[in-house]
């Protein structure tokens, strides 16, 4: 009897790990539920008021929500512990048109609730319901940008054409080494009248992270050899210092065989 059970056992259990991927029983604990549920509401709250004097509450939830994020990354909370309900809220909020902006604090708040989605699902579908540019950036190449949606998308498509141009063991071994995402910052744009959100919250939730100009690729060029053997090698401003920034994560990255001097040394 139990021979001709267990196919059944077995046929249960995968059936029920492929129809749902977080827990729809009781939360991992009251943080994981109050923590993304708090988030969740700040972020509907300036989506019915969208007014600066709400900037702190949203930047505390963004705060503490970053902490969460980053212990889901290193594993501490386990992603399939996650209450379904809440991310589902999440990815609700976010497909709604709200006026998440700097001033208001919803800018940090939208970028943690994107990330939230993105290590939870490990694709960009939910996280960017109407923007397809940075859905793709994700997808194929596993880069965030967290720039208060400043980049528009002609912008976002030359980091995807940049991107798309790394060799995979590059991208592999510098770019996205030990970590589900690379998070490419524009801080700046963070900045409402000479304020950056609180020091509690940070952009980055994993390992890998750059941080960039406030530029659009086109607004101006440079000599990107200056002063070097390639000098009068003119390139976009915005892309030469992505190229720049990107580089430095092959050699932040362990030696790989002969090539001692990618040792990480900070």
């Amino acid at each position: 009897m139990l021979s001709r059970a267990l196919p059944l056992i077995f046929l249960a259990v995968c059936g029920a790990a492929r129809s749902r991927q977080y827990s729809d029983g009781p939360p991992a604990g009251p943080m994981s539920t109050e923590v993304i549920w708090n988030a969740v509401a700040a972020a509907e709250r300036l989506c019915a008021d969208p007014s600066d004097g709400r900037r702190d509450p949203a930047e505390e939830a963004a705060s503490a929500l970053s902490e969460f994020v980053s212990r889901m990354v290193d594993g501490t909370v386990p992603i399939w512990t996650l209450d379904a309900a809440a991310v589902g809220a999440t990815a609700a909020v976010l497909s709604r048109t709200c006026a998440h902006s700097p001033c208001n604090g919803g800018a940090a708040l939208r970028t943690t609730l994107e990330q939230l989605l993105l290590v939870a699902d490990g694709e960009a579908e939910r996280a960017f319901p109407a923007d397809a540019g940075r859905a793709a950036l994700f997808n194929a190449h596993k880069i965030f940008v967290a720039d208060a949606n400043y980049l528009t998308g002609g912008s976002v498509s030359k980091v995807l054409s940049f991107f798309g141009g790394v060799p995979p063991h590059l991208m592999m071994r510098g770019m996205t080494a030990s970590a589900p995402f690379l998070t490419m910052t524009i801080t700046k744009a963070f900045e409402c009248g000479g304020r950056m959100p609180g020091s509690s919250w940070s952009p980055h939730v994993t390992v890998r992270g750059f941080n960039t100009f406030k530029k659009q690729a086109g607004q101006g060029v440079e000599d990107a050899f200056k002063n070097t053997p390639k000098k009068g090698t003119i390139g976009d401003h915005m892309m030469t210092v992505v190229r720049h920034e990107a580089a430095h994560q092959v050699s932040h990255t362990k030696p790989h065989g002969r090539f001692p001097q990618w040792q990480h040394t900070r």
